[in-house]
């Protein structure tokens, strides 16, 4: 748990999740930059495009990024499994490990 400057207590990790709570959960992990949102936005296409269910979480928190030795963003995890560092996965790419 995170405290704020106001003394406020705050989440440590997530900053946005599905609303929902599947077997398989994408994190896309990163600064918030415009890469990692886009990332975000392919990751939740690919599931709209495949029908299938997945919680999606988004990650800008750069201690728990270096807490897990990734040093590129954005990174794409599929339950906990680092699946791409650095780079910017389009819909067919995320698709494939949908499928996987």
């Amino acid at each position: 748990m995170r405290i704020n400057l106001f003394g406020q207590k705050q989440s440590p990790k997530l900053d946005k999740q599905s609303e929902e709570n599947y077997e398989h959960t994408f994190t896309v992990m990163g600064s918030g930059c415009a890469r990692c949102n886009k990332l975000e936005q392919n990751v939740k296409q690919a599931l709209k495009e495949t029908e299938a269910k997945a919680n999606v979480v988004h990650i800008t928190d750069i201690k728990e990024m270096l807490n897990r030795g990734i040093m590129s963003a954005p990174v794409l995890l599929l339950d906990d499994e680092i699946v791409s560092t650095g780079k910017l996965l389009n819909v067919k790419e995320i698709i494939k490990f949908i499928n996987w």
